[in-house]
């Protein structure tokens, strides 16, 4: 071997050594750099001397995709227990658990209880007068506590959407740099050098696109990486696309806005439709997590704290209306009923209305006896017959969808009972609690069943639409139709219209006895929900929408202008104590004070069943512990994923990191080897040119 030859390969090493000693301290400087992985040198020896190549990111596909894949689930499972939790803490601990003792005044379950003790001293021989006044106090305070914890749901919905948006807002950007750093990996790899920079930052921004939303991400030949969610919708191959999300949870139906896929023009900026949606938790990571929360677990909510109020304001208007005040009001004004003078009575049995005088003498009646009336009978019949029969001691009117009578004497006063052997009943209601003439909880919307039959008028007129979806399970929408009712004009027609449309698919509608409409999801659609999402109908002009009659729609039920009667709240002898006696005769005395037998009619009625439609008849007390418990679980379900996607992810990221991440001795031996490689290479360097000194000096 030639001298030449011996400082050529000296040479060659000596720069092998010295592009091996960068590699090696570049790991040693970014040990702790998240999502670095480390790089080998390499080199290949030849007859001659020592070829360099680029170096190698060491990385496993597989252990990054499980990281992957965990990220998506322990972010899904945060974001989602962390919401629960709070919705969790509005309602405070069931009624009979073991933290009910400690339970704030702030416990749901304990304002409902508080209700029915001082209900129970309605009975008692304590002052009447600060019975009643702690009575309406404390049904006034649970009914406010129940509309804090609906308008703070509400509150945290909207903030779900905000945190959607937002999240929205990250998964575009992380898009546009993968597909960045995409192509300065394609064009590296071209020119054959080195690409694992640019591929440590797409991994890290595919770990955190991962831990946003669900993906599947796949190495091309090229070396890029294509994205597409779970369920095979693109994001990124050769063109990146977009999501685009506007918001907006903040109408009466607290429908939302959907997540749609764009393509992405070459200015960036946002271009057409793809035709693809996002929606539900198949979407996966925090985004899936998010979509869930807004439109299955926190309407879910929003439908309990509905049913309690329902059930709340049932059985306290249910108590009132069964009683009457002493002395009785001159007028009895009446809610929304939805109904107008031509709509059928849809009565049974019967009930009495009575003018009276002091000191609750009778002094005229009309006995309502709707069977006699018959099956054709409309409301504008029952006031015809009130009036007929009270010859002017008192005026019924039915206008705007309320009854109201007036006594035409101001000194005297209204009483109505129900008949003794066959009580008046429409969907499941007394006349007078039906009508809402003597409600203790009122409000601007209806708060009782309407009660239609399947031969009555839907009354959505020409131009009024409504919005209905159903949801699975995970709150992704699987069918839409908007209804006009213009098929017929029937409730049945309308119940038809909705069976035949693309919602029939996911399962069955029917009017049940109260008449409101039940959806039944079908067996292949196990757990699927209805939701209207828009409504601009009004039934026969008396501003009642479908959503409101139907009892389908959310947030329509009257809880937020929901009170306490002001006059039974002015005056203790507003809140009806006593009963009027319907057998009694003209001039006899007919309605005495208050009496412990009438006021546990309070009592009865806040413990009895109550049918809510879709759940099993259950009083009041049980339907809020319910609602209370199911949060509750489900919080805990929640905590418990949390904590465990969180050790799997750990879990993922350690299997990851023992294989690609630094080993600091490790690197720093390797590094005592190549300083030894370089100086062995230099001292060759310096034999070599001691020879040539040697030999240039015999020359001389």
């Amino acid at each position: 071997m030639s001298i030449n030859s011996i400082l050529d390969a000296a040479v060659s090493g000596l720069n092998a050594s010295q592009t091996a000693l960068r590699t090696t301290s570049q790991n040693i400087a970014n040990a702790n750099t998240p999502g670095y992985a480390r790089q080998r040198h390499n080199q290949q020896a030849t007859p001659w001397d020592v070829e360099v190549q680029e170096p190698t990111r060491i990385a496993d596909r597989f252990l990054e995709r499980a990281v992957f894949a965990r990220s998506g689930e322990s972010e899904r499972a945060s974001i989602t227990a962390s919401y629960l939790d709070r919705v969790q803490n509005l309602f405070g601990t069931p009624e009979g658990s073991s933290d009910t003792a400690s339970a704030n005044e702030a416990n749901l379950s304990a304002r409902v209880s508080a209700v029915l003790a001082a209900a129970t001293k309605l009975t008692g021989g304590a002052d009447p007068t600060l019975a009643v006044a702690g009575f309406v106090a404390q049904a006034q305070d649970t009914l406010h506590g129940l509309q804090d914890i609906n308008k703070q749901v509400r509150s945290i919905r909207g903030e779900v959407d905000v945190d959607i948006k937002n999240t929205v807002d990250r998964i575009n950007p992380l898009l546009q740099r993968i597909d960045s750093l995409n192509k300065e990996i394609v064009r590296l790899t071209a020119l054959k050098q080195n690409v694992s920079g640019p591929a440590d930052q797409r991994a890290v921004a595919l770990q955190e696109l991962s831990g946003l939303i669900n993906v599947n991400a796949r190495e091309q030949k090229d070396s890029r990486i294509a994205i597409e969610t779970s369920k095979g919708i693109p994001l990124l191959d050769q063109q990146l696309r977009q999501l685009d999300y506007r918001g907006g949870v903040g109408d009466e139906q607290g429908s939302a806005a959907d997540i749609t896929v764009r393509f992405t023009n070459r200015d960036g900026s946002m271009g057409a439709l793809t035709g693809d949606t996002l929606g539900g938790g198949w979407v996966g990571g925090k985004l899936g997590g998010l979509l869930q929360l807004r439109d299955e677990q926190l309407i879910r909510v929003e439908r309990n704290i509905n049913n309690i109020f329902n059930a709340y304001a049932e059985s306290l208007n249910g108590a009132a209306n069964s009683a009457t005040s002493y002395p009785p009001p001159a007028e009895l004004d009446g809610r929304q009923t939805g109904l107008v003078k031509t709509d059928k009575l849809n009565f049974t049995g019967a009930a009495t209305v009575a003018v009276m005088k002091a000191p609750g003498i009778l002094v005229a009646k009309a006995k309502l006896d709707f069977s006699a009336l018959g099956a054709g009978a409309t409301i504008a019949d029952a006031v015809s017959s009130i009036n007929s029969q009270l010859g002017g001691k008192a005026t019924a009117t039915f206008a705007n969808g309320k009854l109201t009578i007036t006594a035409a004497d101001s000194s005297q006063g209204i009483a109505i009972a129900q008949d003794a052997t066959a009580p008046a009943q429409r969907a499941g209601l007394g006349f007078s609690q039906f009508f809402g003439l003597n409600d203790l909880i009122r409000s601007d919307a209806p708060i009782a069943p309407i009660g239609l039959s399947a031969g009555d008028s839907h009354g959505i007129a020409t131009g009024q639409s409504v919005g209905l979806v159903v949801r699975d399970g995970s709150g992704q929408i699987v069918a839409h139709y908007t209804a006009t009712g213009s098929h017929a004009a029937t409730v049945g027609d309308l119940i038809t219209e909705l069976n035949a449309s693309p919602l029939g698919a996911q399962g069955t509608f029917a009017l049940d006895s109260r008449g409101r409409v039940r959806f039944t999801a079908a067996a292949t659609s196990e757990g699927a929900t209805v939701d209207v999402v828009s409504d601009t109908s009004d039934r026969l002009g008396t501003g009642v929408s479908f959503s409101q009659w139907s009892g389908l729609g959310r947030g329509v039920n009257g809880l937020r202008s929901a009170d306490v009667a002001p006059e039974m709240i002015a005056s203790a002898k507003r809140l009806p104590l006593s009963r009027f006696d319907p057998t009694a005769s003209i001039g006899d005395k007919a309605l005495t004070p208050a009496d412990p037998t009438t006021a546990s009619t309070y009592i009865d009625h806040l413990t009895a069943k109550i049918d809510l439609g879709g759940i099993n008849p259950m009083a009041l007390s049980r339907t809020t512990n319910e609602a209370i418990n199911e949060i509750g679980n489900r919080a805990a379900v929640a905590d418990d994923a949390r904590s465990a996607t969180s050790d799997r992810l750990t879990d993922a990221v350690t299997r990851r990191d023992n294989f690609s991440a630094v080993n600091v001795d490790e690197e720093m031996a390797q590094l005592v080897v190549l300083q030894n490689s370089y100086a062995a290479s230099a001292r060759v360097i310096s034999a070599v040119n001691n020879l040539y000194d040697s030999l240039l000096s015999i020359v001389r």
